[in-house]
């Protein structure tokens, strides 16, 4: 699976999956994770554009796409422009 992300001026992050042979991610499932907790903060399937907008978690998260067995990746998630409000606990 190919993960883009990038940020956006109005706190959105837009997140764009496919599969490495070029093929939409469409249904892929998009989840925010909390790297503090593990805690889901954003779950979605990839609609058939395969992007996907939403607003920016207060705390640190990682994107997952998973597009089934074998197929799953993880990014780091950018931070609002004004950081975030919950810090990484010490020892993440």
């Amino acid at each position: 699976m190919i993960l883009n992300s990038y940020a956006n001026p109005d706190d959105t992050v837009t997140i764009e999956g496919k599969f490495d042979t070029g093929a939409t991610a469409t249904g892929a499932l998009v989840l925010l994770e909390s790297t503090n907790t593990g805690k889901e903060l954003y779950r979605q399937r990839m609609p058939r554009e395969s992007e996907l907008t939403v607003k920016i978690p207060k705390e640190p998260y990682r994107i997952v796409l998973d597009g089934g067995p074998g197929h799953r990746t993880t990014q780091e998630g950018v931070p609002p422009k004004s950081g975030f409000a919950v810090q990484t606990k010490k020892g993440k």
